[in-house]
């Protein structure tokens, strides 16, 4: 089995409103065509998959779970998880939320995955599919079924199978036919899931849940025989798990107290061991240790897919805000460490299933062909019995046989006895000549006959085999074509490999071919990108060149020449006809007054006279697109600011040309500036109109746009919404149309069956009526016995007791009489109950007919509507792009309308004073609220500067706690070496000391005498072993003190995880400060713009000379900022407020598409008990109508006596149950407790 790495995939997730809305940085982004991240300034991840915030979700299903679901298909079992923070986007990315108010393209993993599979098995009709579900969720690290929610959480279990898989016993699992009922599951689950609300997501995921698919598929391998009677099965089981992992959250960012802070705590401890699991598998240098997979539950359900033997894919969201900068850089962290972490995946598929098909097989065989040789004999055994006189004289002839061969072995017997006596009586006897030549004679023959016996006869082998014959050959010619027909499969197999391996090949080559045609895509796009831009290169470069020429030969020219040229004296002012490709002179060009310098000519951009106008436009424009199009690829918080700055750049760029076709035209004849000074201004009040009627026109059609997007989108959710409750209603119409017929068929036995009863009723009626007569007549001679005075006592009190006993039996048989008339009566009304719910069942499936007519007539207008609602959005599109061409085409050909206003203010000047003060008035007003704009704007920098500045002394302070912490730990390292030193000098010196007693023991061993050297032996024996231990344990001290092991592993660990955090707190810092030295320049400049701005101000008042003017401005001046600051706090809750409102209306409509949802499953559900119940109804009227003459009542009490008994029994069984798992519990945990020591 081949180690593979598990695929690690980070996904980034756009900005959220309210991010956007308080102007978050964005600390996260890709870097395109790379699968790299940046995080901070300078901090580069590289993984499997990166995914940007414009990313869809059919780009992540296709790139990363797609193989992972033809890996199911092939046998593999498989696993996708997401991980990181709260309110990263996991849920949405896996799709565990309400899937039916979701349109299709924001339809997450597990749906696309359902309707994968779904489609592999279509596509596969020689495979037998059986697809299980079960949904698992892990709160406060209990086990809860979503499927069965009456599941006790102590009825699962977490075991491992025969062949170590990781396995939930008494979880309930669906079996499904089709992509709805895997989705409905699904939503049921969804519904019953804990979520809740936090400060940060307004739908949090308060558990670990886990949606597994298993797929047990049976596929016919090779056929056997030539009919197709015979072939050998594959079976398949793989499971997949759809993982979605709770966020990880800080109390002081989500504010959750009470309940919701012990599930926060939950959360932690589950997500912090297995980020342990992660560390201790994608660590290198801890390969050989302990990987902690039973620190909680959910690291137990994923040991399989954590170094297991699944194919694993981790997806980890992560939030682009700078406020969740430090749980984004962990969050890449242990997905660079989960890189490394290495699983074997197993194909589930035992090659002894094909054995034990073959198997069978050949059972069958020897089975058939068993059933043929005795199908054979029984024909023989009747053609047989058609000479019955043979077989008697066989029978016969056999029999004597049989009284021979006895007689034969007697004498045999007889013979040997006899020969062994003669052998002795031989030895023993002298015997004359004639008697020793008769018995070698007879010794002889006896050998004779012994030789002959031994020989055994042709015949009777004959006899033999023909006894044994048919049966043996039938078994040898069966053996024979059994291995005939193996050779055949064999030969077939290694042919249809060989065809296998033929089209992997052509499969390989038209991949390579396919992946080839798309290089060659790729690389002719590439070349047509770069030929364009080369294009767009040589266009710069020619007016360039052009400008450079142009402005070379202007200065090689003398200066009253040029002067003369721009008078318009000369040849070319006269003849304009001569210069073709210079900008016509127009009407709208009439309102300009300018003749331009010798230094505006030196600021002029000249263009190339090779080039019209036009080209130079389309160059501007193409050159806008491109860096438009760039910086859309940039963050969406700095795109206004960005495109603000194109735009100014673009027109500025477009201005360039007009100012130097303006340069060449106004210059033609002296006589035409009078004509423009004398022109009206009616014509540029029209112009400026028009342009701003264009901006308007634009606006409003952006509006409209926005507008129809958003209607179309609802559109979109109604249209989706409908569709899926018209298939619920066609499942329920067509449940509850089953259930009449159910009904009609019960109605209809109860019919035939009432009927029975009625007759049974009325002999019922009959037979009480005889009960009570004779219970009455046996009161009344009760009565005249008691009345009568009888001498015989004893008769007397035997005759009452007979009454009494008869008067008992008829009160009893009058009882059970009644009980069965009632009993008969309650048969006899089922029919007419059958009746009525029948007629309400109908009226319930015209409701829902109707219902469903309304939603069809409803789903066509709101199809309808989506067209218009396209075609309006084309055509708003359309007309955009056409004002937006126009609006370039103006900008480029047209004035623009500020140099309208001071053309029009400089026609005005003169003998009208007021126009100049109203001029001044109006740019006071600007000035004013320009320098009120830089205050606003000051405030704001400085309160996102203190804001910074406040969370950089949280990141700090957290930072200080951290290295606390850390010093602690040092110092406690430092004071542990220190201590081992100090011990080590100790053992050191007791170890000289050891040896100089060692050496003046030795001297006195030599010296002593024989008494004495027992006593110095036993003393020297015990110094050397007091010199060993002590050097034991200086080795020790030393080999800690070498490798610097003085903590424990739990300290050790702790210590890691402190320098990884204080790392990842100085990044954040480090970003923090970033930013706010950003913050502090930009700061900086605008203190010093806004000292300029109010020693302006300080003057132009002082000019005034009036002090309570002075003093009502700068009221009025504050007044104004305060206003305006409300006014934008105001704005800002509003906007606030409306994206809430929005949040909630989002989930209001998702709740009430479950609630309908979780109805409908309802009403279907209970149609199917109804029905259920109804078929069984029907089986026990067609029971008691074949009985004829029980009772149905009492029948349906043995069957309810036998279910409470049978509920007992299991009562009993569960508790005997709970009682040997708690007896088995202690001796468990002692031997995992040894099983722990002993691996230590």
């Amino acid at each position: 089995m081949e180690e593979i790495p598990i695929k690690v995939a980070v996904r980034i997730r756009p900005l959220l409103c309210k991010e956007v809305l308080h102007n978050h940085q964005v600390c996260v982004r890709d870097i395109p065509k790379t699968q790299q991240i940046i995080i901070g300034r300078d901090r580069v991840f590289t993984f499997d998959f990166v995914f940007g915030k414009n990313s869809t979700q059919d780009e992540v299903y296709s790139t990363c779970i797609k193989p992972l679901v033809l890996s199911l298909i092939e046998g593999y079992n498989a696993t996708v998880f997401a991980y990181g923070q709260t309110g990263s986007g996991k849920t949405y990315t896996i799709g565990g939320g309400h899937v039916a108010s979701v349109v299709d393209g924001q339809k997450g993993i597990i749906p696309r995955a359902i309707q994968e599979i779904f489609q592999s098995i279509s596509g596969n009709p020689n495979i037998d599919f059986k697809i299980k579900v079960s949904y698992i969720e892990v709160y406060k690290e209990d086990l809860r079924d979503l499927l069965e929610l009456e599941t006790s959480m102590k009825d699962l279990h977490i075991r491992e199978d025969e062949k170590g898989n990781t396995v939930i016993v008494g979880a309930k699992e669906c079996q499904v036919d089709s992509v709805e009922d895997v989705m409905g599951l699904l939503q049921v689950g969804n519904a019953a899931r804990h979520t809740g609300t936090t400060q940060m997501n307004e739908h949090s995921s308060r558990s670990h849940a886990i949606f597994t698919i298993s797929v047990c598929q049976v596929g016919k391998s090779a056929e056997a025989t030539e009919d197709g009677e015979w072939c050998s099965h594959r079976h398949i089981v793989s499971k997949f798990h759809f993982v979605d992992l709770a966020g990880s959250e800080r109390v002081t960012k989500t504010g959750n107290t009470g309940e919701r802070f012990k599930e926060s705590i939950q959360i932690n401890s589950g997500l912090l061991a297995l980020g342990n699991v992660i560390s201790a598998l994608g660590d290198p240098r801890r390969k050989s240790s302990h990987v902690p997979y039973r620190d909680a539950k959910i690291t137990r359900l994923l040991k399989d897919s954590l170094g297991g033997s699944a194919k694993t894919v981790m997806i980890t969201c992560v939030s682009p805000s700078s406020s969740d900068f430090d749980e984004s850089l962990n969050s890449l962290k242990y997905a660079n460490r989960a890189r490394n972490i290495r699983n074997k995946p197993t194909l589930n598929f035992s090659p002894q299933a094909d054995r034990m098909d073959e198997m069978e097989f050949e059972i069958k065989l020897l089975r058939e062909a068993l059933q043929s040789h005795q199908a054979s004999i029984s024909q023989t055994s009747q053609t047989a019995s058609e000479n019955v006189p043979d077989q008697n004289r066989i029978h016969s002839l056999e029999e004597q046989i049989a009284q021979l061969q006895e007689e034969c072995l007697g004498y045999q017997d007889c013979i040997e006895q006899a020969f062994a006596f003669l052998v002795d009586l031989k030895d023993a006897v002298r015997l004359n000549q004639k008697q020793q030549h008769k018995l070698q004679q007879w010794f002889s023959r006896t050998q004779e006959v012994r030789k002959a016996v031994l020989t055994p006869l042709p015949g009777n082998q004959s006899i033999g085999n023909l006894e044994e014959g048919p049966q043996h050959v039938t078994v040898l010619q069966l053996k024979r074509e059994l291995k005939k027909y193996q050779c055949a499969l064999a030969a077939d197999q290694v042919v249809f490999t060989q065809k296998e391996l033929e089209l992997e090949e052509l499969r390989r080559q038209m991949q390579l071919m396919a992946q080839e045609s798309k290089g060659h895509a790729v690389s002719l796009k590439e070349a047509q990108k770069v030929n364009r831009l080369q294009n767009e290169k040589i266009i710069e470069q020619q007016l360039l060149v052009d400008q450079l020429s142009e402005e070379l030969a202007k200065r090689s020219s003398s200066m009253p020449t040029s002067t003369k040229e721009s008078c318009g004296d000369g040849p070319d002012a006269r003849a304009p006809e001569k210069r073709p490709h210079t900008a016509p002179f127009d009407s709208h060009w009439g309102h300009y007054v300018y003749i331009p310098s010798r230094q505006d000519f030196k600021k002029v951009c000249s263009s190339s006279p090779v080039y019209s106008l036009d080209q130079v436009f389309a160059g501007f424009r193409t050159r806008s697109q491109m860096l438009m199009g760039h910086l859309e690829d940039q963050d969406e918080v700095l795109h206004c600011q960005f495109s603000d700055n194109s735009d100014d750049e673009d027109s500025e760029g477009q201005e360039k040309p007009r100012v130097r076709s303006r340069s060449h035209s106004w210059v033609k004849k002296p006589g035409s500036v009078c004509s423009l000074v004398e022109m009206s201004d009616t014509q540029a009040e029209c112009q400026r109109s028009y342009l701003g009627n264009g901006d308007l026109k634009m606006e409003s059609l952006q509006e409209s746009q926005e507008l129809n997007l958003q209607k179309l989108r609802t559109s979109e959710l109604i249209l989706n919404k409908a569709k899926q409750k018209m298939r619920e209603l066609t499942i329920n119409i067509r449940m509850k149309e089953d259930l009449i017929k159910e009904l009609i068929k019960t109605g209809d036995n109860a019919k035939s069956v009432s009927r029975q009863y009625s007759l049974k009723v009325t002999k019922l009626e009959h037979e009480a009526e005889q009960a009570k007569v004779e219970l009455t007549e046996t009161r009344k001679q009760l009565q005249e016995l008691e009345g009568k005075d009888l001498s015989d006592v004893a008769l007397k009190v035997k005759l009452q007791k007979e009454f009494r006993k008869k008067m008992d039996a008829a009160k009893l048989r009058v009882q059970v009489l009644q009980k069965k008339q009632q009993d008969s009566k309650k048969l006899a009304s089922l029919s007419i109950q059958n009746e009525k719910r029948a007629s309400e069942l109908e009226q319930n499936v015209d409701h829902l007919k109707y219902q469903k007519v309304q939603l069809q007539r409803r789903l066509r207008e709101e199809s309808e509507k989506k067209k218009q609602l396209d075609a309006e959005v084309k055509r708003d599109q359309q007309k955009l792009k056409e004002l937006q061409l126009n609006a370039g085409q103006g900008e480029g050909l047209h004035p623009k309308a500020e140099d309208t206003d001071a053309f029009n203010l400089n026609r005005r000047k003169g003998p009208f004073r007021s126009v100049d003060q109203l001029q001044k008035l109006d740019e006071q007003r600007k000035w004013l609220d320009e320098e009120v704009e830089k205050v606003l704007s000051q405030r704001q920098e400085l309160e996102m500067l203190e804001e910074e500045l406040k969370k950089r002394e949280a990141i700090v302070s957290k930072k200080e706690a951290l290295l606390q912490e850390k010093s602690h730990l040092e110092n406690k390292k430092l004071r542990s070496s220190q201590a081992l030193s100090t011990d080590s000098l100790k053992i050191s010196a007791r170890l000289n000391l050891l040896d100089q007693e060692l050496s003046e023991k030795s001297l006195l061993l030599e010296n002593s005498p024989t008494e004495e050297k027992v006593k110095i032996s036993e003393q020297v024996q015990a110094l050397q072993r007091e010199r060993e231990q002590l050097q034991r344990q200086r080795n020790s001290v030393d080999e800690k003190l070498r490798h610097g092991r003085v903590l424990s592993p739990k300290e050790e660990h702790l210590l890691f995880q402190l320098e990884e955090g204080i790392e990842a707190l100085e990044a954040a810092i480090e970003f923090k400060n970033e930013s706010i030295q950003n913050r502090q320049s930009s700061l900086k400049s605008s203190f010093q713009n806004l000292s300029q701005s109010e020693s302006n101000v300080l003057e132009k008042l002082v000019c005034l000379n009036i002090a309570e003017i002075r003093a009502i401005l700068f009221k009025y001046f504050n007044k104004v900022i305060n206003l305006r600051e409300a006014e934008r706090k105001q704005q800002l809750q509003n906007k606030e407020m409306k994206m809430k409102v929005l949040e909630r209306d989002n989930m209001v409509h998702e709740l009430e598409s479950a609630l309908e949802y979780l109805r409908l499953q309802c009403d279907r559900r209970l149609t199917l008990q109804q029905k259920e119940h109804e078929q069984k109804m029907q089986l026990l009227l067609h029971h008691f109508k074949d009985q004829d003459g029980e009772g149905i009542i009492e029948t349906l009490n043995k069957y309810e006596d036998k279910i409470q008994q049978l509920e007992k029994d299991l009562y009993f069984y569960k508790k005997t149950s709970r009682d040997l798992k708690k007896r088995l519990k202690d001796p468990v945990q002692g031997a995992v407790q040894w099983q722990r020591t002993l691996t230590e």
